[in-house]
């Protein structure tokens, strides 16, 4: 069961890793709302969760930053 929200987590960061390179690779930039978003979670994300790190966090968070 605690590990529940680490799947969930790691499925949100996917979509949102999928999201930012579609945006790189069409030249278009996302909402800043949206950014702001996904930098809160990635944030909370990045937490220790049942003695568990996302490596994932990283990636996406560099894309964020582009």
């Amino acid at each position: 069961m605690e590990l529940k929200p680490l799947s969930r987590d790691l499925s949100a960061l996917g979509e949102a890793g999928l999201k930012l390179l579609d945006g790189l690779e069409k030249g278009q930039a996302l909402p800043p709302s949206w950014i702001a978003e996904q930098t809160k979670e990635i944030t909370r994300m990045e937490r220790p969760a049942a003695e568990v790190n996302l490596a994932a966090t990283r990636p996406v968070k560099i894309l964020l930053k582009r």
